[in-house]
């Protein structure tokens, strides 16, 4: 664990110990009740399928509170809200009118949201067979990233193999951060619409600090969704400013296996560009890289840290190193221009060692930008203030795209 700014991500330890909590086992078959009678008679492909495309209206909201009085929120429910403390988190359980009951955990450290999700297929893996995983859906809530994903799995049960379905869903929020799931095949959307609601009426009592401009893109390859970006500028005055940029991705890559990612980059700036700055980034839970950037004068860099595992250091020069939100700014001064911009910028994930070169084509009266960074190429639209809107790359056939969901403030 590191710290870079007002980010600290979470240990793995927790996730662990939450996995236990939330995925002890797949859900039973219920007994009498309307939904397991539906499971239980479930045989043919078309009825098992009909599972998994149920629906209903959520109930109406209820107030609960952490028990120590640092979060509240209103839970669709239509019973009581059923709250346990943990080691670092509380547990809230409950009932959307489903046979099992809807679990969401509220976490007092960030998480990397990639990881949380590798942590939680392993838990119902030890009890479980996955079918099948992927996300469906990204959205903002408060401001704040949510990424939903679906599981399909066969259990055991006493009358023989169980098909199951579990929904899962991850804000990875800077305060108070989430993890739900739902136990039960359908209620997709149900699940989409009941998590959202908890998340848009979640209130902490000491909220972090607020950013003075923030942007989340949804990412999508051939129109599915698999991850996002969140960007946040944090304007510390006389100049000096602070950015936070997220990403996390879940790609599906074989019958119920998901690759998953996360990116972590704190960069602290002066008029002068980066002077220090924090890159980590995970690949499942092996640590791809986490290093440090620091700056000396105005021109050198140092890079010290880990990547692959092993200790890595390197110094380089540069005349000015821009961060996202400064290469940001010059885009907006010249969008209206057709005219190329060069810049050096650092990208541990393609070099570690120095900058990389990029070059941004820009096309004032199409209001697009063509990004080249070596061999890949990525077309951009513009919006009339001169703001991103829209990233997509060609990747032989497939087509990935990044799309703004949420934008909020001003840089």
């Amino acid at each position: 664990m590191h710290k870079g700014g007002n980010v600290v991500r979470t240990s793995v330890g927790l996730s662990l110990a939450l996995a236990s909590v939330l995925v002890l086992g797949c859900s039973k078959q219920g007994k009498g009740s309307e939904a397991g009678d539906q499971r239980a008679a479930a045989k043919t492909p078309e009825e098992i399928e009909a599972l998994f495309a149920r629906e209903k209206d959520v109930p109406e909201a209820r107030a609960a509170a952490a028990p120590d009085g640092s979060w509240s929120a209103e839970f669709p429910s239509s019973s009581e809200v059923k709250l346990t403390p943990g080691k670092g988190h509380v547990l809230a359980e409950f009932s959307l009118g489903t046979e099992s009951t809807t679990r969401c955990v509220f976490y007092e450290d960030v998480i990397d949201a990639g990881q949380t999700i590798d942590i939680i297929l392993e838990g119902i893996r030890k009890n479980a067979t996955i079918d099948s995983v992927a996300p469906y859906r990204v959205i903002a809530a408060q401001g704040n990233p949510v990424v939903f994903l679906e599981a399909r799995y066969l259990a055991d049960t006493e009358g023989g193999k169980s098909v199951g379905g579990i929904k899962l869903a991850v804000s990875p929020r800077l305060t108070t951060p989430v993890f739900c799931s739902l136990d039960e095949p359908g209620y997709e959307e149900t699940f989409v619409t009941a998590v959202t609601s908890v998340l848009n009426t979640l209130r902490v009592k000491e909220p972090g600090a607020e950013p003075t401009y923030a942007e989340i893109s949804g990412s999508t390859l051939d129109g599915t969704p698999f991850g996002f970006e969140w960007l946040q500028l944090i304007d510390e005055g006389k100049g000096k400013y602070t950015t936070v940029s997220l990403s996390a991705t879940f790609l599906p890559t074989g019958p119920g296996e998901l690759s998953t990612n996360d990116d972590v980059e704190v960069c602290k700036n002066d008029a002068a560009g980066i002077v220090e700055g924090t890159y980590y980034e995970a690949e499942g839970r092996e640590i791809a890289h986490d290093l440090t950037l620091t700056r000396s004068g105005k021109t050198k860099y140092a890079v010290s840290g880990k990547v692959q595992g092993k200790d890595f250091k390197s110094e380089f020069t540069a005349a000015k190193l821009p961060d996202d939100v400064a290469t940001y700014r010059l885009l907006r001064q010249s969008h209206k221009k057709t005219t190329t911009i060069k810049s050096t910028e650092f990208s541990p994930t393609l070099d570690p060692s120095k900058p990389t070169e990029v070059s941004y084509a820009i096309d004032g009266k199409a209001h697009t930008v063509t990004i080249v960074v070596g061999q890949m190429s990525l077309l951009s639209t513009l919006t009339e203030e001169g703001l991103l809107s829209q990233v997509s790359a060609k990747m032989g056939e497939h087509e990935m795209k990044q799309e703004i969901i949420h934008r909020s403030g001003k840089f």
